[in-house]
């Protein structure tokens, strides 16, 4: 089965743009944010003459970024701006709500969490109610939250059907085996619902020794860019650093054996670029970054181990 990794916080051009339009890649843009970047691409495929994009588009409603400046989303500029748009991006995001404080000095209540559960379903049926193309709007369920709300999104009907698409969020900072954990019981309950066969996004997450073991449909990161900043690279799930900084590293690619150091400057060679350059130019590194995680996305595969119940909440 086909999986999409939608790289997030991508610029409007670049060599790594570039790749994954000649690649059929996938973008991920908030439009709170990066309505401008978003912007600069639909005009450019429409003076290329073209009638679907490139790469897949998927617009993120930018509730987080609005929660943490005390902002409030405009729903209804939010959903024009999707409907004008329709034909230019593969999926996005209904607004959600985020329960508590930002940086709060404590969790949120329960009643908080609630609050924010319902708020979140009832900004997901009214943007569905007033979209051109329904299957494009995601629903989110989060981590933390009942799992009635995760069995009502899949077992809801209207005039539309049921939902095509859901996402699983608040991901980003967890460890992994609580990312593990919450995907096993999340994609157990979608498997024994109505809707076993709706398509999966997960948030936040770019490991995919855990994402090829449930049945998923796409998931996104910063994590291609952020290694980047940082002169990391991954490759054949290992990660090597190759700037300066990182001289005295064990996992600087001047400590590694000669083994690795030959199979990495294979690689490199392979893709097209130089020790020097992905060592100087952090586009470059970006870009190779960019080509490991499609490799990873184009070579998914559902791997499912055998599933003991657990519980988490």
């Amino acid at each position: 089965m086909s999986f999409d990794f939608y790289f997030s916080s991508v610029p409007s051009s670049g060599p790594d743009i570039d790749y994954l339009m000649e690649h059929n890649g996938c973008v991920l843009l908030s439009q709170l944010n990066n309505r401008s970047v978003l912007n600069t691409f639909i005009k450019r495929f429409k003076e290329q003459g073209l009638t679907k994009p490139p790469m897949k588009i998927f617009v993120d409603s930018g509730a987080f970024t609005a929660w943490t400046q005390g902002k409030e989303i405009d729903v209804e500029n939010y959903i024009n701006y999707i409907n004008e748009n329709k034909d230019w991006f593969e999926i996005c995001a209904a607004v959600d709500s985020i329960p508590g404080e930002p940086q709060g000095a404590s969790v949120a209540t329960h009643e908080e969490v609630m609050e924010s559960c319902n708020k979140t379903w009832e900004n997901f049926l009214y943007m569905r109610s007033k979209m051109l193309d329904t299957n494009k709007l995601l629903y989110t369920f989060h981590i933390g939250e009942p799992w009635e709300y995760l069995k009502q999104a899949l077992e809801y009907r209207d005039e539309h059907g049921k939902i095509n698409y859901i996402a699983f969020g608040g991901l980003v900072g967890k460890g992994k085996d609580l990312i593990d954990n919450f995907l096993k019981e999340a994609t157990q309950i979608v498997k024994k619902s109505s809707n076993p066969d709706v398509k999966i996004h997960v948030f936040g997450v770019s490991n995919f020794t855990i994402l090829n073991k449930y049945k998923l449909t796409s998931s996104d990161s910063t994590a291609w860019c952020k290694m980047a900043g940082y002169g990391t690279l991954i490759y054949n799930n290992k990660t090597i650093e190759v700037t300066d900084r990182s001289m005295l590293s064990d996992s600087s690619i001047l400590n590694k054996n000669p083994a690795t150091k030959d199979e990495f400057l294979k690689i490199i060679k392979s893709r097209g670029f130089t020790l020097q350059e992905l060592l100087e130019n952090y586009t470059a590194r970006r870009t190779f970054n960019v080509m490991t995680f499609q490799e990873q996305a184009n070579n998914y595969k559902y791997t499912p181990e055998e599933v003991t119940k657990t519980s988490l909440f």
